[in-house]
């Protein structure tokens, strides 16, 4: 059996690959977080076991989001202290967002173009 990579959601270790009702009903299940995965279209083990690890590379767009958030300065924020300038650190922080959810999107339609030519 293929090692399993740890949890999408949480980032957990304590998986269990099961079977819920018979042979073709694999899951797998994150004892960390209680998420679970399973195809059913997947009656091999080592099938549905390549579809958990298979994850998408957004290492751009968190890379992004880690950036934003470092460059968010708490002093910055308290200087803000009429409304206007607030509005407008939030509106500036919003375009931040929606740039990044956008890289975000992007970085997934590319993965899902490769998985579909797999």
């Amino acid at each position: 059996m293929s090692k399993l990579k740890p949890c999408p959601f949480c980032g957990g270790t304590n998986l269990h690959l099961r079977s819920v009702f018979a042979p073709e009903s694999d899951v797998i299940i994150c004892y960390d977080c209680l998420a679970s995965f399973s195809q059913q279209e997947l009656t091999c083990e080592e099938d549905l076991i390549k579809a958990w690890n298979r994850r998408p590379d957004n290492s751009k767009a968190f890379q992004m989001l880690i950036d934003g958030i470092a460059d968010i300065n708490p002093e910055e924020i308290k200087a803000h202290d009429t409304e206007d300038r607030m509005e407008q650190w939030i509106k500036s922080w919003k375009a931040y967002m929606h740039k990044w959810l956008w890289v975000l999107d992007q970085e997934m339609k590319d993965w899902e173009m490769d998985t579909e030519n797999e």
